[in-house]
């Protein structure tokens, strides 16, 4: 010590929180990413799982008309209703399968679909907990599977993607945990 006084200084505040807003157009756009399509399978089984439902409801409008004593007007509707929507059902699914697709990009994992409401979903690797690869008895004898994503907090995968083969599913499995190793622990609060 050198027995010079010191000069005692006020404590500085800490900065302030701030939230500013971010320019958008220097970042890259979601509709500019190329996204990868879905085996056409998936559109197949769609489609068949559509043709069960109108079949059934053909046939209870068949029986409607000609073995029960109902309403006369009954089992017409029954098998009008099942000959019209069920058509523009299949239309509807396979315009959307054109629309549905997933992108890897260096930080996260997009998926979209719809046709009329068309929905993207996007997941930042440093957020995913775990995936798994499922394939149920339809999917299997189609050689089709599907990844499921799961991320901190939700009771459920925050994101799917159907229509794999089971060879793409465990790949791009693969990929997203290296990517998530990689990304590190998440820095959101």
């Amino acid at each position: 010590m050198t027995g010079e006084p010191t000069e005692l200084t006020e404590p500085t505040e800490p900065a302030a929180f701030s939230n500013a807003s971010v320019e958008l157009t220097g970042h890259p756009q979601l509709r500019d990413t190329d996204f990868r399509p879905l085996e056409r399978k998936l559109l197949t089984l769609r489609l068949m799982l559509l043709a069960i439902p109108a079949a059934l409801l053909l046939l209870a409008g068949l029986v409607l008309t000609v073995f029960l004593d109902g309403p006369g007007w009954l089992g017409p509707l029954v098998i009008v209703a099942a000959l019209t929507l069920s058509p523009a059902l299949a239309v509807a699914t396979r315009l959307s399968f054109a629309y549905w697709g997933y992108a890897v990009r260096e930080h996260d994992l997009t998926v979209r679909k719809g046709v009329i409401i068309r929905t993207a979903i996007t997941v930042p690797f440093n957020r995913v907990q775990h995936a798994s690869v499922h394939s149920g008895p339809l999917e299997r004898n189609m050689g089709l599977s599907t990844i499921r994503v799961f991320t901190a907090g939700g009771a459920g995968a925050d994101l799917s993607i159907e229509g794999l083969t089971a060879e793409a599913a465990g790949v791009l499995k693969d990929q997203i945990l290296a990517r998530v190793a990689a990304a590190g622990p998440s820095s959101a609060l």
